[in-house]
């Protein structure tokens, strides 16, 4: 099942740009950006998009003014994903952008939009969602960096009385 799922991920350019359907509504819903004080919207539970969604624009969603380093918005994305993900989510390293946004001091404005996409189907415990995600940063000087388009991939399953993110893998 995983490796059908992977060349499915694989395939999604080819497979949204030519109309395919899993038979969810082909329409992408836009979620906004978390508020300026990067607090995460209040928690989708019970549809596994608004989740993937909503963990995506987190974890993308930094303020270099606020933020000790980028780790920080993998801990505010705790709330959206399951206890075996929670560990893991915390190490994430400063590396060369998060320097050049520091010197900014830049804050990213993120929009995710969920695709339709081929994706094995939904089971009671089980479901994978595909989220586009816009980022760019721009600082309080006036400096607007490159803006970036990554696919975040999400394997949810049912936790704690909600769909939460189990897994999620990003391409760009």
């Amino acid at each position: 099942m995983r490796k059908a799922w992977l060349l499915h991920v694989f395939l999604l350019p080819v497979v949204v740009g030519c109309g395919g359907g899993t038979g969810r509504s082909p329409a992408p819903a836009v979620f906004p950006a978390a508020t300026a004080a990067r607090t995460p919207p209040s928690q989708p539970q019970g549809d596994p998009a608004a989740v993937c969604a909503a963990f995506a624009t987190t974890i993308h969603t930094v303020d270099t003014a606020i933020d000790a380093g980028p780790g920080a918005a993998y801990y505010r994305a705790r709330p959206y994903v399951t206890a075996r993900l929670s560990q893991p989510i915390n190490g994430v390293d400063v590396d060369a952008r998060w320097a050049q946004w520091a010197a900014h001091r830049a804050a990213t404005t993120v929009t995710a939009t969920v695709l339709a996409a081929e994706a094995p189907p939904d089971s009671l415990v089980d479901a994978h969602r595909a989220v586009r995600v816009t980022v760019t940063p721009r600082g309080v000087d006036g400096w607007t960096g490159p803006t970036q388009t990554r696919i975040v991939f999400c394997q949810l399953a049912t936790d704690s009385g909600g769909w939460r993110v189990d897994s999620y893998t990003t391409s760009g």
